[in-house]
């Protein structure tokens, strides 16, 4: 398997011409060795990754410089390893997450964030996301998005879930 960092070159090559001149994707690649809970993750400006410890705690945030996909064809993308240990979390989400607005013009908030995934600590990892859309939705008091809201959890050796047909 290439290396996160490799693909993110390989990509970026490829989606700069397929990109309008002002366009540009933001990404995060992660490859997590199950038994050992390395992880090694690359970033094409996106909001970095935040890593619970098995508390519910903030342990680390994972932000690495990298340029949004297709400004440049020739940007190099570097990697960085980490560990998540037994019980550990990491949470992804896209910046609409954090950029969703209340009608008083306040952002959400990472700090908010991390506080309902502490506040679930010992919840499923899908009663997380559940909490994290409700909270946001419930923020912006039904207000249109601005923009996408995407959020990941992952936490070692947590349960495989069967959620049906997809």
């Amino acid at each position: 398997c290439p290396e996160v960092d490799r693909l993110l070159n390989l990509v970026n090559q490829r989606i700069t011409d397929d990109l309008e001149r002002e366009g540009f994707v933001t990404a995060m690649l992660w490859r997590l060795a199950t038994a050992s809970g390395i992880v090694e993750y690359a970033s094409a400006g996106h909001c970095p990754g935040i890593v619970f410890d098995r508390t519910g705690q903030v342990r680390a945030s994972l932000a690495i410089a990298g340029f949004p996909l297709g400004i440049d064809p020739l940007a190099e993308f570097s990697a960085a390893p980490t560990r998540l240990g037994p019980g550990e979390l990491i949470l992804l989400f896209s910046d609409g997450a954090i950029e969703a607005c209340a009608p008083t013009g306040k952002l959400f908030g990472v700090k908010r964030l991390c506080q309902v995934v502490s506040g679930h600590w010992d919840e499923p990892s899908e009663a997380i996301l559940d909490a994290i859309y409700s909270e946001v939705d419930g923020y912006q008091e039904g207000a249109a998005l601005r923009d996408d809201v995407t959020v990941v959890v992952i936490r070692r050796d947590d349960p495989v879930q069967d959620y049906g047909k997809l």
